[in-house]
C-alpha cells in the first residue's frame, strides 16, 4: 500500500485556517439554522467513503464543518486527508472563480491559494461524469487510506424538494474496488430552500437546514442485510465484476432514503 505523500507546509497552514473557519461558520455563528441528527454514528477511525444527495453549492463545505467536528484528524493529520470528487466545470482552478460562493470567501479570491486548494483538496471529474481515470484515482486515494467525498447524483439534486435522484454507478465502482473501511451516507434537506441554484450566498432566514448522518456500514454489512446479494457476487466474479456496480449503487441509493 502507497502511502500519502507530504503536503507543503503553507497549504497545511491553510487547509487548518479554512477548516476552522467552516466549523465557525456553519457550528458557531449558524448552529441555530443547522440541525444535525446522528452525530455519533461519524466513524472515530478508518478510512471513509462519504455519500450524500446534492440540493445545494455549499454542501461539500457543510458536510466538512460538520465532519470535523468529530473527527478533527480530517484536517489535521495529513494522512487521513478528506478529498471531494469534485465535478471539473465547477471546480478546476481556472473554472473555480466563476463560482459565486468562492468570490465571497477572502482567502479564496487569491487565484494561487485558490488554485493550491482545489488540486488538493479535489479529484476532479469531466463532465459527461463517464470519467474511468477519475474513478480509479478516488479508488488509490481510498487505497492510500485517505477518505473520499462523493455526490453520486453526478451534480445538483433535479428531483421536488427533499427528493433523491438515482446515482451515477461510479460510488458502485469505488466501493467494490477501493473496499473501504466505513462507507458513511448523509442526507441534507432544506438546503436547496436557504441557498437556491443561481443565489451567491446561503439566505438562511429561509428556513432551517437539516442533516441526518446514517449509521456506517461495510460491503460485508449489505452481504448480511440483503438476502441473495452475497450469491450475486459470487456469480458477478465469474463475468470480472462488470454487473456488479449498478445493483450495488441501487443498494447505496436505498441507504439513503432510508434515512
Amino acid at each position: 500500500m502507497k502511502k500519502i505523500g507530504k503536503i507543503s507546509k503553507v497549504y497545511y497552514l491553510i487547509r487548518i485556517i479554512l477548516g476552522l473557519g467552516l466549523w465557525f461558520y456553519f457550528r458557531v455563528w449558524h448552529r441555530r439554522h443547522l440541525r444535525i441528527n446522528g452525530w455519533k454514528n461519524i466513524p472515530r477511525y478508518g478510512q471513509l467513503l462519504i455519500y450524500s444527495n446534492h440540493p445545494s453549492m455549499m454542501d461539500p463545505l457543510m458536510i466538512i464543518a460538520i465532519l470535523i467536528c468529530s473527527r478533527w484528524s480530517l484536517i489535521f493529520k495529513p494522512q487521513v486527508l478528506l478529498k471531494t470528487l469534485a465535478a471539473a466545470e465547477n471546480f478546476a482552478p481556472e473554472n473555480c472563480r466563476r463560482l459565486p460562493i468562492i468570490r465571497h470567501i477572502p482567502i479564496l479570491r487569491d487565484q494561487p491559494i485558490l488554485k493550491m486548494i482545489t488540486e488538493n483538496e479535489c479529484i476532479f471529474i469531466n463532465e459527461t461524469r463517464k470519467d474511468f481515470k477519475a474513478l480509479l484515482r478516488s479508488c488509490d486515494w481510498l487505497y492510500q487510506r485517505g477518505s473520499l467525498l462523493i455526490f453520486p447524483e453526478g451534480g445538483r439534486t433535479k428531483v421536488n424538494i427533499g427528493g433523491i435522484d438515482e446515482f451515477k454507478e461510479g460510488i458502485g465502482l469505488i466501493a467494490y474496488k477501493a473496499m473501504p473501511r466505513w462507507i458513511l451516507p448523509i442526507r441534507i434537506r432544506g438546503a436547496e430552500k436557504v441557498m437556491p441554484r443561481g443565489q451567491d450566498w446561503p439566505n438562511w432566514k429561509k428556513g432551517q437546514i437539516t442533516v441526518s448522518i446514517g449509521k456506517p456500514f461495510t460491503l460485508e454489512d449489505l452481504h448480511l442485510e440483503y438476502q441473495g446479494f452475497r450469491e450475486f457476487i459470487a456469480v458477478n466474479n465469474r463475468f470480472k465484476n462488470l454487473l456488479i456496480y449498478q445493483p450495488l449503487t441501487n443498494l447505496f441509493r436505498k441507504k439513503l432514503l432510508e434515512i
